[in-house]
């Protein structure tokens, strides 16, 4: 409310890309299908509206919407590379009024594949020698169990490997297809991938780089 670029709406992390936290679920579960399409529809949104997300320039709450949206059926979604920092560096106009644009009709198509849940989680550590690579995406001390500021148990699900999710970005912007490639080249391009973090935001950022670097089945 304090100034946006002209035009845009807003998605609230907590109460429009996440649903309420219940006993299980984690701190940010997806949010429910009808929650979402109220809002969708509530901004003026449709399955034909291009949408460009963005957040201050950190990228991860900006992912989290993008791969929202896509779970959701909704292609025509992208990230403003860089983010409202790099808008306002830029010169570009921002303004503080909150515009309307009707209602929408917005349907959702949910495409599970891009969900794992816990049983499936569980089998893939359960036999270390199939196709399954899981990726944690949180910072390399959490990962390794010397701090653990939130969750009950330090460490890491057994046998995942660590890539740190602020290193899809390089001065607030998301690197090169080339330079993501690099970061996972030790992955082959088969292998199904689980990506997952503390709670569903910072390994949103993992799984657009995979996608950009080629792997289809994450």
């Amino acid at each position: 409310r304090t100034g946006h670029i002209p035009g845009a709406v807003y998605f609230h992390l907590e109460q429009d890309l996440s649903s309420k936290v219940e006993k299980h679920g984690g701190r940010h579960p997806l949010p429910l299908t009808e929650q979402f399409v109220e809002k969708a529809e509530a901004v003026g949104l449709t399955n034909d509206t291009k949408i460009v997300v963005y957040d201050n320039g950190e990228g991860s709450f900006a992912a989290r919407c993008w791969w929202v949206f896509h779970y959701f059926g909704h292609e025509k979604v992208y990230i403003l590379d860089g983010g409202f920092k790099e808008w306002l560096a830029s010169g570009h106009p921002t303004e503080s009024k909150v515009q309307s644009f009707g209602r929408g009709e917005f349907t959702a198509t949910i495409q599970t594949d891009m969900v794992a849940d816990y049983k499936q989680v569980k089998e893939a550590i359960g036999h270390p020698n199939n196709e399954v690579v899981l990726i944690d995406s949180r910072e390399e001390k959490r990962y390794l169990g010397l701090i653990e500021p939130i969750d009950k148990k330090a460490g890491h699900i057994p046998g995942a490997m660590n890539k740190v999710w602020m290193d899809t970005l390089s001065e607030g912007k998301f690197k090169s297809i080339d330079e993501q490639k690099q970061r996972f080249s030790e992955i082959e391009k088969d292998k199904q991938i689980i990506v997952y973090c503390g709670s569903g935001i910072t390994a949103s950022p993992n799984y657009l780089a995979l996608k950009e670097a080629g792997y289809k089945n994450v």
